[in-house]
């Protein structure tokens, strides 16, 4: 008897260490899931419009735009706001959350630079034909030139902010504040704009609200605004479970200099053309003046010099995902950008996870600068610091008669 007591100590003694020892193991994996930093790189490019992807690439290569494939995009347009876009995001941040900050032990802090830049142009199936056939089809007829948009800019970011985590609640939300460098801005909108051909060619008439925004220089590396802007974002993630986050960036302005020029007029303009006498002795205006330089000519000399204040592309973004197998993830993201022609975006993924450190899987989307794409999305786990993402909605475009947009995210994600 007295031995099975002490054999029974014995093993309740055991028992204790090993929970003991559990417990310890268990308080330093959290320590160390806890406490980390990182660093993280992404890069995307997002070029699309309703033009496909044969248009486009003719436009850039400069090859002959056929009658087929004039009349081909022109059946892919909307009466209004059919976009063309270009927009580059780039940014290395680092991450920390260290053993306590401020007393805290779940508040972390984060640095960011970010370079944006943004080429936008919205156009009227009418702007189309003027640019493709000229204005010979519209005599006698009014062409549509009203909601016409084009949002050029460029600007650098330092953020810097906190986050604060709950591992309980599966929780993490933060807030980043940053300071804008305006790089270069241009911005030019109609309403209510017609051109109206005379039937027998006389003149041309141009009438509507016009609106020309600009900085001084429109190529260039020079500083020409200053501004600020924040990120704000809320996330709920169960590992293997479920996630979703709704964040908001890059809300904000750029302060530009008092070197940029701005035009808001109503207009009411006829154009006459120039008178020829002899057409074998044609008269040197015709020959050093084009009708854009005019234009611009026009609106620099009703255009008053001073600063301007503007707003910046601001991404409002709802994401979620669900494991409905152990390794099989479906994923859906909205996205709303403000003051952009960037249209209500919609994606849906599904991830297949061939472990832990891989996933492989195709997604649909539809919107942005462009209508419906497929694309595909990877991730690997190099190594157990090391993450690798890509990303990208556009493999549909290489079948590029029917399809347009080219694009990719690249992301780098790393743990110190």
């Amino acid at each position: 008897m007295e031995f099975k007591r002490f054999l029974l100590l014995i093993i309740i003694i055991s028992l204790s260490n090993i929970v003991i020892a559990q417990t310890k193991e268990n308080k330093a994996l959290q320590l160390r899931y806890d406490i980390f930093k990182e660093i993280n790189f992404s890069t995307e490019y997002d070029l699309g419009s309703y033009l496909n992807n044969t248009f486009l690439k003719s436009y850039y290569t400069g090859n002959f735009i056929d009658e087929d494939l004039k009349n081909t995009n022109y059946d892919r347009l909307k009466s209004e706001k059919n976009p063309f876009g270009i927009s580059s995001i780039t940014k290395l941040q680092f991450r920390q959350l260290p053993e306590t900050m401020l007393g805290k032990h779940n508040m972390g802090y984060s640095v960011v630079f970010q370079y944006n830049y943004y080429q936008e142009f919205e156009f009227t199936s009418d702007a189309y034909n003027l640019a493709l056939y000229g204005n010979k089809s519209y005599a006698g007829k009014n062409a549509n030139l009203n909601n016409m948009r084009i949002n050029n800019q460029s600007f650098y970011q330092i953020k810097s902010g906190l986050f604060f985590q709950n591992r309980d609640k599966y929780k993490e939300y933060g807030f980043q504040v940053a300071l804008n460098i305006g790089n270069q801005f241009h911005n030019y909108s109609s309403n209510n704009a017609i051109l109206y051909t005379n039937s027998i060619g006389e003149y041309i008439n141009l009438k509507g609200e016009f609106q020309n925004q600009q900085t001084s220089y429109l190529e260039n590396n020079k500083t020409q605004g200053i501004g600020g802007g924040i990120d704000l974002y809320y996330q709920i993630n169960k590992r293997n479970s479920y996630f979703i986050r709704v964040e908001l960036n890059n809300l904000g302005f750029i302060y530009w200099d008092n070197k940029s020029s701005n035009y808001n007029k109503t207009e009411n303009l006829e154009f006459n053309g120039i008178e020829v006498s002899n057409i074998f002795e044609m008269p040197s205006p015709l020959l050093s003046t084009t009708a854009n330089d005019s234009i611009k000519n026009y609106i620099a000399s009703n255009s008053t010099i001073g600063n301007i204040t503007t707003f910046t592309p601001s991404d409002f973004k709802l994401s979620a995902q669900y494991f409905i197998k152990d390794n099989i993830n479906i994923s859906t993201l909205f996205n709303y950008r403000f003051f952009s022609v960037y249209k209500p975006f919609y994606k849906i993924s599904l991830k297949y996870y061939f472990s832990d450190k891989l996933y492989l899987g195709p997604n649909i989307s539809y919107g942005g600068y462009t209508k419906f794409n497929i694309g595909m999305e990877f991730q690997t786990e190099i190594s157990h610091n090391f993450v690798l993402n890509l990303q990208t909605k556009y493999l549909s475009g290489l079948l590029i008669n029917q399809f347009s947009g080219i694009g990719a995210f690249l992301g780098i994600n790393y743990k110190l």
